[in-house]
């Protein structure tokens, strides 16, 4: 059986050590490793695993593969029976103060919607609510919003800071609006200082490929392909909720994503988590982060036996000049195709249908090809009981 690369990934052990010793990530199961502690570590489900390889078959032939089948599969192992819950991104959170009298309530949510063996869930509801940033900002006064597991608001006021950030909101509760008509439906979490219900601090982590070139080649130095920041941390707040969750465990953050609980750590009032993100399988997520790589500098030997352009847009084949190619083998021969001469383009003449027909003048920079067949036009027999029509582009 062969062995399945994947693009933006290196299975050298080598190379994979390299990494470890320049620091770069923390052991062999970093959960930006291909090994199977690391893709486990990242959420990978043996299920899913045992899945593709299923789906690929065995071969013999060696191919680099992209990552989005794999993510894909493990999603829908994992949707299914991924309790859902809410976090708020600490940095610039926005308090929205709802008018009116409204109380502090608790009521049981289904954790999975579509499942309702996975269990119910605590949501806190209070009339001081912390939302995002980017959620406050895409709001205008007088809209009509949905408070999802809730219902729908109407924006009365939005203040703002001098450089643009949203530091407070109002809004008056529209519980018989039709969730249907509105067009941004957000998660939510009870203010801790309205509700006197606490929230668990978590760090959502993302992560980047090690490389910025889908393959590396045997010539090629990692050292000059490491991507600069592969890990992403973003601090936030959480339901109360996930207090239940254990290490290893898969959950859905909703409208963020798919994660796997990567660490408890402290209890109580000090309780932290780590959650790292898994991927669905889709492009926007599969996409590198990092810029694309710059192109090799002049001189260095490249993929096609050293020839690379200079400046000047000459080639430049291992210090070899135009000398050296003139001295060479002469590969031109009659029967070979005539490149046109002018920079502007040669003119010709085509016809409409082959060798007949209506002439079409046309200017080209393309290499003259003689017909496969010759000029002279082939007459087949046709042995056929059908009407003989007669060419449009023939004189009657």
């Amino acid at each position: 059986f062969s062995r399945l690369n994947f693009i933006y990934t290196l299975l050298s052990k080598r190379k994979l050590r390299w990494f470890i010793e320049q620091g770069l990530v923390r052991g062999w199961d970093d959960a930006r490793f291909p090994t199977v502690r690391g893709i486990r570590r990242r959420g990978l489900t043996v299920e899913a695993l045992r899945q593709y390889m299923l789906s690929q078959g065995p071969s013999q032939a060696v191919v680099s593969l992209e990552w989005d089948s794999i993510w894909a599969i493990n999603k829908k192992v994992i949707d299914p029976v991924a309790p859902r819950f809410w976090a708020t991104e600490k940095e610039n959170t926005v308090k929205l103060t709802l008018n009116g009298n409204v109380p502090v309530e608790i009521k049981q949510n289904p954790r999975h919607k579509k499942n309702p063996d996975v269990g119910v869930k605590d949501t806190v509801y209070a009339p001081v609510i912390l939302i995002e940033q980017k959620d406050a900002l895409s709001f205008a006064e007088n809209e009509e919003i949905t408070l999802m597991d809730w219902g729908n608001a109407i924006i009365r006021s939005k203040s703002t800071s001098s450089d643009g950030t949203v530091t407070s909101l109002t809004a008056d509760l529209h519980l018989e609006g039709d969730f249907r008509k509105t067009d941004k439906k957000i998660t939510w979490l009870a203010d801790p200082e309205s509700s006197k219900q606490p929230l668990i601090s978590v760090t959502l982590l993302d992560y980047d490929y090690l490389i910025t070139k889908k393959k590396l080649e045997e010539d090629d130095d990692v050292a000059n392909f490491v991507t600069p920041v592969t890990e992403f941390k973003v601090d936030a707040w959480a339901d109360k909720n996930v207090a239940t969750v254990k290490q290893g465990d898969f959950i859905q953050f909703e409208r963020k994503g798919y994660y796997r609980v990567d660490a408890v750590r402290g209890e109580g009032e000090n309780l932290h988590l780590d959650f790292v993100h898994i991927p669905d399988g889709k492009a926007a997520g599969l996409a590198s982060k990092n810029s694309p790589v710059a192109a090799p500098e002049v001189g260095k030997k490249g993929k096609k036996g050293g020839e690379d352009k200079g400046a000047n847009g000459d080639e430049n084949k291992g210090g070899k000049g135009k000398e050296s190619k003139a001295a060479g083998k002469d590969k031109s021969s009659s029967d070979a195709p005539t490149p046109n001469q002018t920079s502007t383009g040669s003119e010709r003449t085509a016809f409409s249908n082959a060798t007949k027909g209506f002439a079409i003048p046309i200017t080209t920079k393309m290499y003259n090809v003689a017909r496969v067949y010759g000029e002279e036009p082939l007459n087949p027999t046709a042995d056929t009981k059908m009407y003989s029509v007669q060419s449009v582009y023939e004189e009657a």
